[in-house]
């Protein structure tokens, strides 16, 4: 499944649903098919998803790679969740300037 975040401030932020999940939790929305993030809550879930996004940028760089047999590391293909989460975070800025609001699934 997937989610758009619409906002009359900028274009659509589409994610598929295990990550949108890990950002609303991490902004303190309960994931759900349909809501909305007004504009007066914005400040606070910048700050939150800031916060979540700088505790997963460290963790990534945390030195506790594997190391083959000819001494490399091993490549992790995932993309962490700060870097999944940047266009959500720049979408929550630009409407919080603007004043507007936030949905999905609607």
């Amino acid at each position: 499944m997937l989610f758009k975040f619409k906002s009359q401030a900028a274009g659509d932020v589409i994610m598929l649903a295990p990550h949108a999940h890990q950002v609303l939790e991490a902004i303190g929305k309960e994931p759900a098919e349909r809501g909305v993030i007004l504009a007066a809550d914005m400040p606070a879930a910048i700050t939150a998803l800031e916060q979540a996004m700088k505790a997963s940028e460290a963790q990534a760089r945390k030195p506790d790679q594997d190391v083959d047999e000819q001494g490399e590391a091993d490549a992790d293909d995932s993309v962490p969740f700060y870097a999944r989460a940047q266009p959500f975070l720049d979408l929550l800025k630009v409407s919080h300037q603007q004043g507007k609001d936030i949905v999905w699934g609607v």
